[in-house]
């Protein structure tokens, strides 16, 4: 009496061309669906603030950069304690010129 051995599918399929196209196809797939998130449009809200309503205009800033106080100033490199106020004045004008 001669026994089939039973072959294991898995190692079968390894090779057979179908699964292996509709492998890749669900791997493109992901791939796409994760990506056209990225692009996708992000909801707004369209409520006025009060900040926007109490923005100060650019030429007011540079009209007198010394006299408007925004809150604390951030500067890691302390260029404020560098030079004077004309060098100051400078380094602000170009901030806001360049906007950085």
């Amino acid at each position: 009496h001669h026994q089939k051995h039973s072959t294991n599918t898995t190692y079968k399929n390894q090779f057979n061309p179908k699964v292996k196209i509709n492998t890749m196809k669900t791997a493109v797939l992901a791939l796409l669906a994760g990506s056209a998130a990225a692009f996708a449009p992000v909801p707004t809200q369209n409520a006025k603030t009060t900040a926007l309503n109490e923005c100060i205009s650019k030429d007011e800033i540079l009209k007198e950069p010394n006299t408007i106080e925004f809150g604390t100033i951030w500067d890691p490199l302390g260029l404020a304690d560098q030079g004077s106020e004309e060098t100051l004045a400078w380094y602000r004008h170009a901030e806001i010129k360049h906007g950085r």
